[in-house]
């Protein structure tokens, strides 16, 4: 499925049509993004908006779980990030969130 995550509209119709032909979302991966490496003097308002929309308009639509994490939920984070798998993990936040804001 493809969408603009920048457009509410795109995003509604990327997940009902997902929903229609695969059932319910259990892993949504957020990768949208975009990067214009330039000087901070030529940025413009429309390149800003373009980038705030992809990067924290798009994500925020995203289909959060909606409820609080559970002991078992972090239990799993802290039990991968002590584990060999995240052995290239470092230097980052990571929020166990659930993606609720």
């Amino acid at each position: 499925m493809k969408a603009d995550v920048a457009n509410a509209d795109d995003v509604r119709r990327m997940f009902d049509e997902t929903e229609t032909q695969l059932g319910k979302v259990d892993v949504l991966v957020n990768n949208a993004g975009i990067l214009k490496v330039l000087p901070l003097a030529q940025h413009t308002d429309e390149l800003f908006d373009q980038n705030f929309n992809i990067h924290a308009r798009g994500t925020f639509k995203m289909a959060p779980l909606e409820r609080l994490a559970q002991p078992e939920d972090i239990a799993r984070v802290v039990s991968f990030l002590v584990g060999p798998d995240s052995g290239w993990v470092n230097g980052q936040i990571l929020r166990v969130s659930g993606g609720l804001v």
